[in-house]
C-alpha cells in the first residue's frame, strides 16, 4: 500500500526541519514497528511550508509472539498432578495444560504459554500512527495558534493523507485530511492529488522542489551561471546553504552590487554581516579579494530583480554603514587598551570575571608553552588580547567576530602576526568538523582556552548531566583532543589540570574531570578512527595522563600479529594479581631457558627505558616482540609454579619485569583474542 501523508503549515524555521529531516525516518520507523506495520521505500521530505512521508506498507500488520509466564515449575506440579496455582494461571490465560510449555529462565523453570500475535489490517492503524508521528516532531519550541488545544512549530493549514489513493479518516488541531494540497505560496492553487508520482510532479509543475538535493542542486547551478557571466566566484559557505535550502521551496539567487567604498571594512565583517542578517553570498575575484557584490537567494520564482535587489541593498547598505561606524571607532585606539574593560565582562557568575580568566590563560599558556618549549613570551602576549576585542563595539554589534576581529585590531595596532593569528585561533574549532588552529601559538592558547574552561567548570559543578551541556565543556573537551592529537603535543593532562586548578580559589583538581577527557577521547577515537575498541581500551586503559601519547600507543599495536598478543597475555595471565616483585636472584636461575631470557632482558633493559622516554613506541614493541622465542621456550621448559617457594617467587619477579616494560606500551589483558 503507497502511503503519502503532507502536514501544510506556515513557514517552518530552517533549522528545526533541516533536523528533522534527518532524523524523521527514525521517529516514523519506530511508531510502525511499535504497531507491527512493514514499510518500505520510506522517504521523508522537509520544505519551510510542508512536511511530507511516503512509504509503501504491508497491508497486515505482522505476527508477533508473545511468552505468557507462570508459575515456577515446582510450584505448578505436585507429584506429577496440576497444582491450584497452575490451574489459576490456566483459566486466566484461556489456555489448557496441553497448551503450556516450561523452560529455564534464570535459575529457575517456569510454566509458560507462547501466544501468537494476530494479524491486523493496517489501514485503520494509520489514523493514530499520523496522529502520534505528528505529535513526535521533535521541534525545539512548540506554541498553541488557535482556540485548540494543539501545539505545533507553526500553525497548520492543511493536511493531505492518502492510503493507495483514499482519504485517511484523520483530524489534527481541527483538520480534516482530505487528498488535496498547494503549490507555491505565490500560486496558492489548490491540487487534487491520487497517488505520490502525481504529488511530486504536480508540485514541480507549481514551483515546489519537494526534494531538498533538488533545491540544493538548483542553487549551485544558478551560482555557477553567476560565476561564468560575471567572472566572478560566490563564496561557498555550507553552513547557509544548508540553511538556504530549507529557507526556500523554489530557490532563485540574484546577483547584487553595494558601494564598493564598504570594502575597506575587514573581509570577516563583510561576510558575516551579509551572511548574518541577510541570508546573503559573498562575491570574490580569482585571488580571494572579496568584491563588492552579493548573491540573495529568493523563494519568488516570479520575482522582479531590481525591486528585490534594491531592496537587499538598502538594508546591507544600513548595515555597513553601522559598521563602518564601528571600525572607524575601534581602531581609534590599539587593542591593549581595551584589556582594562574586561573588569566589567562577567566571565560567569561562579567563576569570577574575564579580566581574570585572561590571567589565567596568561600563566597557563606560558606554562604549556615552557612545557612543549615553544615561544612564551608570544604566547603569553596572545593570551594577554585574546579577549580584548570583547569590549570592542565590533564585536558587541556582532558577537560571531570575535577572535576574528581581534585578529585583524592586533594587526591594526602593530602586535606581531604570530599573536594576532594566535587571537583568531584560540577559538578553533568551533564546532565539530571546525578549523584547526596552525600555528604552535594558536594551539597552545586554544588548548589553555579550554583546559581553563574544563577545570572552572568542574570546579564550579557545571558538568554535563545526560544529554545536557549548557556550558558546552564535552565540545570544549573534544577541540581539546582534536588539537593535541592534530599537533602531536606529548602533554601531561593530570600535571596541566592540577596547574590549571591552582589559579583559582580553590587549588585542588576537580574530582571527575580526568575520567571525563577519556571518556571523550575513548568516544572521540571509536567515531573517528579505525582502531579496535580492545585496542583502544588496551592503551587508554593501561595510562591516560597524555592523551597523544596514549594515541601513539594504541596504533602502534592495531595491526600486530595475534600470535605477540597471546604472548603477552600468557605472560600477564599468570601472574598472581597481588605479586609485584622485581628483584630477580641470578644464583636461583636453574634452568638454561629462564637463564637465556633473563639474559636476554637485561641486555636489552636500559635500551627499552630509553625508547620509552623518546616515546619511540614503534622501536620498543619490536623489542618485546622478540622476546617471544625465548618466552616461548621458557614456558615450554620452565615449572613456573614450583613446589620450592623460592624458585616459583623467583620466576615469577622474572616475569613481572616482563609484564612492567610490557605496560609500556598498553595492558595487553584488554585485547581480545
Amino acid at each position: 500500500m503507497e502511503l503519502l501523508y503532507e502536514i501544510f503549515t506556515e513557514e517552518l524555521p530552517a533549522f528545526e526541519i533541516m533536523k528533522l529531516e534527518k532524523e524523521g525516518k527514525k521517529i516514523i520507523t519506530t511508531i510502525f514497528d511499535e504497531h507491527n506495520i512493514n514499510c518500505e521505500n520510506l522517504d521523508i521530505c522537509c520544505t519551510p511550508k510542508r512536511i511530507t512521508v511516503f512509504s509503501d506498507l504491508a497491508p497486515l500488520t505482522t505476527v508477533k509472539e508473545e511468552k505468557i509466564y507462570g508459575p515456577p515449575e515446582q510450584v505448578a506440579f505436585e507429584n506429577g498432578e496440576s497444582t491450584n496455582a497452575l490451574k489459576g494461571f490456566l483459566k486466566r490465560i484461556q489456555a489448557t495444560i496441553e497448551d503450556i510449555k516450561i523452560e529455564k529462565k534464570g535459575k529457575k523453570r517456569y510454566v509458560f504459554l507462547l501466544k501468537k500475535g494476530e494479524r491486523k489490517d493496517v489501514k485503520p492503524l494509520l489514523p493514530s500512527v499520523l496522529k502520534e508521528f505528528t505529535d513526535s516532531i521533535p521541534f525545539k519550541r512548540k506554541m498553541k495558534w488557535s482556540d485548540k488545544l494543539y501545539s505545533f512549530s507553526r500553525p497548520i493549514h492543511n493536511l493531505l493523507a492518502i492510503c493507495d489513493g483514499k482519504i485517511i479518516d484523520l483530524e489534527i488541531a481541527g483538520i480534516k485530511a482530505n487528498n488535496f494540497t498547494y503549490g507555491h505560496r505565490f500560486l496558492a492553487n489548490k491540487i487534487e492529488i491520487k497517488n505520490k508520482e502525481e504529488y511530486i510532479d504536480a508540485l514541480k509543475d507549481s514551483f515546489v522542489l519537494l526534494n531538498s538535493k533538488q533545491r540544493r542542486d538548483r542553487i549551485l547551478n544558478e551560482f555557477k551561471k553567476i560565476e561564468q557571466n560575471y567572472n566572478i566566484s560566490v563564496v561557498k559557505d555550507d553552513v547557509l546553504l544548508n540553511e538556504t535550502i530549507f529557507l526556500n521551496e523554489y530557490p532563485q539567487p540574484i546577483l547584487g552590487e553595494f558601494d564598493k567604498t564598504f570594502l575597506v571594512l575587514p573581509k570577516a565583517v563583510l561576510i558575516t554581516s551579509m551572511k548574518n542578517h541577510e541570508k546573503c553570498f559573498a562575491v570574490e575575484d580569482e585571488k580571494h579579494a572579496l568584491l563588492p557584490y552579493f548573491v540573495a537567494v529568493a523563494d519568488n520564482p516570479f520575482l522582479d530583480e531590481d525591486v528585490v535587489k534594491k531592496g537587499y541593498q538598502k538594508v546591507l547598505s544600513a548595515r555597513f554603514n553601522d559598521a563602518l561606524f564601528f571600525y572607524k571607532e575601534d581602531t581609534k585606539k590599539p587593542l591593549s587598551d581595551f584589556v582594562s574593560r574586561l573588569s566589567g565582562v562577567v566571565f560567569h557568575e561562579r567563576l569570577g570575571r574575564m579580566n581574570e580568566k585572561v590571567e589565567r590563560l596568561e600563566k597557563l599558556s606560558s606554562y604549556i608553552a615552557e612545557i612543549l618549549k615553544q615561544d612564551k613570551e608570544t604566547v603569553k602576549r596572545a593570551a594577554h588580547l585574546c579577549k580584548a576585542d570583547l569590549v570592542t563595539q565590533m564585536v558587541y554589534e556582532f558577537p560571531e567576530l570575535q577572535g576574528a576581529m581581534g585578529e585583524e585590531y592586533a594587526l591594526k595596532s602593530g602586535e606581531e602576526k604570530g599573536v594576532a593569528q594566535a587571537i583568531y585561533e584560540h577559538y578553533l574549532p568551533r564546532r565539530g568538523g571546525d578549523d584547526l588552529p596552525q600555528t604552535d601559538t594558536g594551539a597552545i592558547l586554544s588548548i589553555s582556552e579550554r583546559i581553563d574552561n574544563l577545570t572552572g567548570g568542574f570546579l564550579a559543578g557545571l558538568e554535563p548531566t545526560g544529554e545536557k551541556d549548557p556550558y558546552a565543556l564535552r565540545r570544549a573537551c573534544i577541540g581539546l583532543i582534536r588539537i593535541v592529537l592534530d599537533r602531536g603535543y606529548f602533554l601531561s593532562i593530570p600535571q596541566i589540570v592540577d596547574y590549571a586548578s591552582s589559579l583559582y580559589k580553590e587549588k585542588s583538581p576537580p574530582p571527575n574531570l580526568l575520567e571525563f577527557v577519556k571518556k571523550r577521547l575513548v568516544e572521540y577515537l571509536i567515531a573517528n578512527s579505525d582502531l579496535r575498541f580492545d585496542v583502544i581500551m588496551s592503551a587508554v586503559g593501561k595510562d591516560f595522563s597524555d592523551i597523544y601519547d596514549a594515541y601513539v600507543r594504541a596504533f602502534v599495536i592495531k595491526d600486530l600479529e595475534e600470535k605477540y598478543f597471546l604472548m603477552f597475555k600468557r605472560v600477564l595471565n599468570i601472574i598472581p594479581e597481588s605479586f609485584n616483585k622485581t628483584e630477580v636472584e641470578e644464583k636461583l636461575l636453574e634452568e638454561k631457558e629462564e637463564i637465556e631470557l633473563y639474559k636476554e632482558f637485561t641486555q636489552k633493559e636500559e635500551e627499552i627505558k630509553e625508547l620509552k622516554e623518546q616515546k619511540k613506541y614503534k622501536e620498543l614493541l619490536s623489542i618485546l616482540c622478540s622476546f617471544k622465542e625465548k618466552i616461548d621456550a621458557f614456558f615450554d621448559h620452565v615449572m613456573v609454579m614450583a613446589e620450592e617457594e623460592t624458585l616459583k617467587e623467583n620466576r615469577l619477579k622474572l616475569l613481572c619485569n616482563l609484564r612492567r616494560v610490557f605496560l609500556y606500551i598498553a595492558n595487553f589483558e584488554r585485547i581480545e583474542v
